[in-house]
């Protein structure tokens, strides 16, 4: 049960540096895409970190 957790959490640390990556990516380019989608990127970054908190929390606790 605890594997699950751990793999929530690897699949979340993921999306945490893609939508950091996307983000950092349009700042760069001050375009129209920076001013459309920047921020939902923030959004996203941040769910995924709870959710990589969360994650882990359940491990270690579970375990």
């Amino acid at each position: 049960m605890n594997n699950i957790f751990l793999i929530l959490a690897i699949i979340s640390l993921a999306a945490v540096i893609i939508s950091l990556a996307l983000g950092v990516l349009g700042m760069i380019r001050s375009s129209e895409f920076n001013k459309r989608y920047g921020n939902l990127f923030m959004r996203l970054r941040i769910i995924s970190q709870i959710c990589v908190v969360i994650f882990l929390i359940l491990f270690f606790v579970t375990r």
